[in-house]
């Protein structure tokens, strides 16, 4: 049986039971590998200057473990520069792209407003020990429209749907540092197929590169 390294990686196994729990979220034998690339994409910008946002929080478990390891690097982290954008309210409207049903593997779209509601106080309280974190609540595209101009070195986008992908990485790429990462959660999930759709023709439009991972995420670098 073949083991892998990121079994073996006792501390983020701890990280990530830990945050699960503060964050109230479910077991699941996919999550651990996704998240695992995840703090490897964000870990890979540490040493660049930017911001870190994370578009699309649900109950803050990403954004707590990402800072988990930021507080790791530096043991006086309390959040700075890190910076949460949701709705809080859920999913917005789909629009068609997120319907499209997957004939050949019979996947249905789980694309519904609202879907995925957490509260903000809610998501304040997983992240209470983090108390510099910036939240931004406000539905994409105009929420981003109120953010400061500032240049970001990672970003993780998990909004789900094609709409909000698009207006994120419109808003998120051109602000990227040079070596800068952004990572779309949903890339590869067959049930919301606007994501995949959104990242496919934005690269396609701007030259970028976009990286599949085999966890469902994927890498988005700027053009060479």
């Amino acid at each position: 049986m073949d083991v892998l390294w990121f079994q073996q990686d006792k501390e983020f196994h701890e990280l990530f039971e830990e945050g699960r729990h503060q964050a109230g979220m479910p077991e699941s034998v996919y999550r651990p590998a996704r998240f695992y690339n995840l703090i490897q994409c964000f870990l890979a910008t540490k040493a660049f200057d930017g911001a870190v946002a994370e578009a699309g929080c649900y109950r803050g478990f990403s954004s707590w473990l990402m800072c988990a390891y930021a507080r790791r690097e530096d043991p006086a982290f309390d959040g700075r520069n890190f910076h949460v954008i949701d709705s809080f309210e859920g999913l917005s409207e789909p629009v068609p792209a997120d319907l499209n049903r997957d004939a050949a593997c019979g996947v249905e779209p789980r694309a519904e407003k609202h879907l995925y509601t957490a509260g903000l106080d809610d998501v304040r309280g997983v992240l209470a020990e983090f108390p510099s974190v910036t939240f931004h609540k406000g539905w994409i595209p105009a929420v981003l429209a109120q953010l400061p101009e500032r240049r970001y070195r990672f970003v993780h986008v998990d909004v789900d749907l094609y709409q909000p992908t698009r207006d994120c990485l419109a808003y998120f790429y051109p602000r990227l540092v040079p070596g800068g990462m952004l990572v779309v959660d949903d890339y590869g999930y067959l049930d919301f197929p606007g994501a995949k759709q959104a990242v496919d023709e934005f690269a396609s439009s701007k030259g970028a590169r976009v990286i599949p991972l085999t966890t469902g995420n994927a890498i988005v670098l700027a053009a060479p």
